[in-house]
Formats: structure tokens, C-alpha cells, sequence
């Protein structure tokens, strides 16, 4: 439709939609062959398979066919930080990543150890990557 846009926006959810080496794939692709700038708009992982919010799962316990990465505290803080590092190595049209949904969780607590600190701010940052 001959739209101008600034910037390509790409979800990505680990257990949907593919390998790590995809996603920047993709994303290189877009900013080299459109020249623009990419991010993530959006992605999560699990880090429990315990029910929290009343409605049901993503991720179930007994269908691991497409899991990357364990359903950990570790797993989704290795989940997070590979997204992010793969905008980074885009490269200057990596502009960066948004983490879907945090306040959904029960407890800020639980992210600790992860990409979240107790106060519900970000610990970690595109800029930890460079």
C-alpha cells in the first residue's frame, strides 16, 4: 500500500514462533533489505507452569515438542536476554525490546531472579549487550 513507516515492530514468543536464530534472521532481513529500524514489540516467557491469574496456561506442562528453554526462572531469564541480544546483533537499527504483560504477575518477587527486581523495574537492558 506504499506506507511510509518508521520503524518494523515484530512480536516474538518463543514457544509460537521459532528459534532465536530466526527471529534475527528476520529482523536483519527487514532493516537491510527496507532500511529501518526493528525491535520486538512485544515477547514473555513462562517461568512456572503453576496457574496464577484464573485463566488458563500458554504453556503446558506436558507439551515441551516446542519449548527452547526450560520453563524456569532461568529458562525465561535466558529466554529474555536472548531476545534482546538478538536486536542487538541487528545492529544500529536494533533499536530494542518490550517485555509483554509484567504486571500480571503475583508477585514481583517471583521475577527477581530474572528480568524483573523486586521494585517491578527492569534489570536488565539493551545496553548490557554492547
Amino acid at each position: 500500500n506504499n506506507v511510509d513507516y518508521d520503524i518494523f515492530a515484530s512480536s516474538y514468543y518463543p514457544y509460537w514462533h521459532g528459534t532465536i536464530e530466526n527471529l534475527q534472521s528476520v529482523l536483519t532481513d527487514y532493516a537491510t533489505t527496507y532500511d529501518k529500524e526493528v525491535m520486538v514489540a512485544e515477547t514473555s516467557y513462562a517461568y512456572t507452569f503453576a496457574e496464577g491469574d484464573g485463566h488458563g496456561n500458554t504453556i503446558q506442562e506436558n507439551d515441551d515438542s516446542t519449548l527452547y528453554y526450560p520453563v524456569s526462572v532461568q529458562g525465561q531469564a535466558t529466554a529474555v536476554r536472548e531476545v534482546f541480544q538478538a536486536v542487538q546483533n541487528v545492529g544500529t537499527k536494533g533499536l530494542g525490546v518490550f517485555y509483554w504483560e509484567p504486571q500480571g504477575a503475583r508477585s514481583w518477587s517471583k521475577y527477581a531472579l530474572s528480568c524483573w527486581g523486586d521494585n517491578g523495574r527492569p534489570t536488565q537492558a539493551l545496553d548490557a549487550f554492547k
